[in-house]
């Protein structure tokens, strides 16, 4: 936030901004729970799980292998 503020900015601009954000990540996060809480997707997770697990672990297969064989 403070790459957004001028030096001269009023100090009641951070409280306003952190509460900004915070709204809008609850706003988010709300949508996510109702959209991912209806039938419709569970039935299209349920159909698309072993492409999406399988999905995952292969990108935290290799972030895994690289770590491994990363130098210090």
């Amino acid at each position: 936030m403070s790459l957004g503020l001028r030096p001269d900015a009023p100090s009641y601009t951070i409280p306003i901004m952190m509460a900004g954000c915070a709204v809008l990540g609850m706003i988010v996060n709300v949508g996510y729970a109702l959209i991912f809480s209806t039938s419709v997707m569970g039935r299209a997770y349920q159909k698309a799980r072993r492409v999406i697990e399988g999905m995952f672990a292969a990108i935290f297969g290799y972030a895994g292998i690289r770590l491994l064989l990363s130098r210090p």
